[in-house]
């Protein structure tokens, strides 16, 4: 019985001697994929700013977390654990295949910012449009709010909406 107990003991030491020696980045970026997998499950891309508002970094300053984040992320690309799928959009790797650009992501959900733009009354605001947007898990909320953003200026070009503030719009006269 001694004996066991001091192999787990001799493999308990091992296993803290390991961490204390694991790269304070390397650990960052366990812990951030770790978080990724936990709080992005759906998503089947997303971008630093998606990351700066998981709880791995809530403590820390905007621009520490933003380094951090950053530093992580360049770590789990250079040991292939994140893809980069375009200049700022990340995936993991069992995802990559189910990409869909910035591009493609505004008309592909143009109708639904229609529906959304029914639903939410005079309130325009692009938090309350968020806010609205329940449906497509598998968008970030990054995501959604850049979809909503190239929509709505797009329906600001066809006189639809009217720019209200720096938030958000109005419906135009008529509309």
């Amino acid at each position: 019985m001694n004996r066991r107990l001091s192999v787990v003991s001799g493999t308990t030491r091992q296993a803290q001697k390991q961490r204390k020696q694991m790269d304070p980045t390397e650990q960052m970026a366990k812990t951030l994929l770790e978080d990724i997998r936990r709080y992005l499950p759906e998503a089947t891309f997303f971008q630093r700013e998606d990351l700066l508002h998981l709880p791995t970094f809530q403590s820390v300053a905007t621009i520490t977390r933003y380094a951090r984040v950053c530093e992580s992320v360049g770590y789990l690309l250079s040991t292939r654990r994140l893809v980069l799928l375009s200049r700022t959009d990340l995936c993991l790797p069992d995802k990559a295949s189910q990409y869909e650009d910035e591009a493609d992501l505004a008309g592909r959900y143009e109708q639904t910012v229609r529906r959304l733009l029914m639903r939410a009354g005079d309130d325009l605001t692009m938090p309350n449009l968020l806010r609205l947007w329940t449906s497509d898990p598998h968008l970030t909320l990054n995501s959604k709010r850049i979809a909503l953003r190239e929509n709505m200026k797009k329906l600001a070009r066809t006189g639809f909406v009217v720019k209200d503030g720096f938030y958000g719009f109005r419906r135009a006269n008529g509309a």
